[in-house]
Order: structure tokens, then sequence, then C-alpha cells
């Protein structure tokens, strides 16, 4: 799902503040690279599976959002990367159960762009394209191969009646275009993972950014709405 010109927006403000096998995915596209966490889980039952790991919340300036910061890095790509889970609380009736996991974010600071866009090709295959909705911003993007029209009859009718009769899709926006999406398309990917480039005065940021997308969009919608 593509509510990403808000998400980019607040990922890019978020991460600025804290200095042989092909694409791996399921039926229902891309999955979290950590184990045990899913699309749309709430942060209460994320924060279950990691235990005892250490970790830091940290609450976005929106008000809609909460980072949950994992203080051991993983290793993925080829590189050590720190772990920012992302909780929206957008669409929940509730919300104190902590939101619903919408992206995971893997910020990389001890590699190049080079190096980490041929580690990621040489795993995931070549991007599906690329695009910069800001000029301060450079994507390179893998979109799941899983598309709408493999998901369950149910699931993508319930997307679909969702996105035609609920008023807050109205904000939803596809990044490419800037048109508010409708009934979305059944060749639509799930989901996507985006090799991100943020360029200040400071220098280049690298961080890996897998989305949820429509995947959460559907877990919210079978247990929120």
């Amino acid at each position: 799902m593509r509510k990403r010109l808000l998400l980019v927006t607040l990922l890019i403000v978020f991460i600025l503040s804290f200095a042989a096998c092909k694409k791996k995915e399921s039926s229902k596209g891309f999955n979290p690279p950590m184990k045990g966490i899913t699309w749309g889980m709430t942060q209460r039952d994320a924060l279950a599976v990691i235990g005892d790991a250490k970790y830091e919340t940290v609450e976005l300036d929106d008000g809609m959002h909460v980072a949950v910061i994992l203080a051991e890095p993983i290793t993925k790509f080829g590189s050590d990367a720190q772990i920012y889970l992302l909780f929206s609380k957008e669409l929940c009736k509730i919300t104190d159960h902590g939101g619903r996991l919408q992206a995971v974010v893997m910020r990389y600071p001890n590699i190049t762009e080079e190096q980490l866009l041929t580690n990621m090709t040489d795993e995931m295959g070549d991007i599906t394209r690329d695009s910069s909705p800001m000029k301060e911003v450079k994507n390179y993007i893998w979109d799941s191969k899983a598309v709408l029209k493999d998901l369950p009859k149910k699931d993508y009718k319930a997307i679909k009646d969702f996105m035609t009769n609920n008023e807050s899709t109205k904000l939803l926006v596809d990044p490419d275009s800037g048109v508010a999406f409708s009934t979305p398309p059944e060749q639509q990917p799930i989901n996507a993972i985006a090799l991100k480039k943020i360029t200040t005065a400071d220098g280049d940021s690298l961080s890996v950014v897998y989305y949820g997308d429509w995947a959460y969009l559907l877990k919210v919608i079978k247990e929120e709405q």
C-alpha cells in the first residue's frame, strides 16, 4: 500500500534525528526481516517476541507513530544494521496496544551506497524501479512478486471494500503519481523493500525500509475495523 508520502517524510525526520538466493517472500509479499515479527501485529505483541532484548521507544512528532529501536544490530545484506520497528496508530480503534507494525527500518552506518545496492541485488535480483519523491531522497525499490490478485478472494474484497467505503482512505496517496487511491488494481504489489539514500549537508544516510503496505492494511482491517 502506498501511504508513503507521509511515511517517507516521517522516516526522513526520524532517521536523521538518530545519527545467494533470490527474493524471499511469502504468498502475501515480503515478510519483516525478523523471525516472529509480522505485519500489523501490535507493539505489545512485538515486544513479547523481542523478549529480554534491550530497546528504546520513541514517539514520533505526529503523535500517530511510535518507533521501537533495538539496541543490538543485526547483520543483513552484508553489513550491520540498527533496527527500527515503526508502529502506526492511524487506523486503530484503540491505541493502548501501542499501534500496529507498518514498516521496519534498518539503518546502515558502515557501508557505501554502491556496496549495499550490490549486496541487495545479489540477494534479491534487480530492482523493480527507482524514485526520488524529494530531491534529498533516492529510492531503489524491489516490489513484491506477489500482487493483490494472489490473495484469497475474501481478503482482496475486504481491501476493496475498505478503500471504497472508509473515509480515512482519502488520505492514501500514491507517491509516484500523487493521485489518491480508490480501489486498488489486482496487479498492485502487496508490499515492497526500498534502499533509501537521504542526502543532507552532513552527508548521506543509508537505510533499508521494509514496508507492510497492503499486508499491514489487511491485518488492520481484520482486527481493528
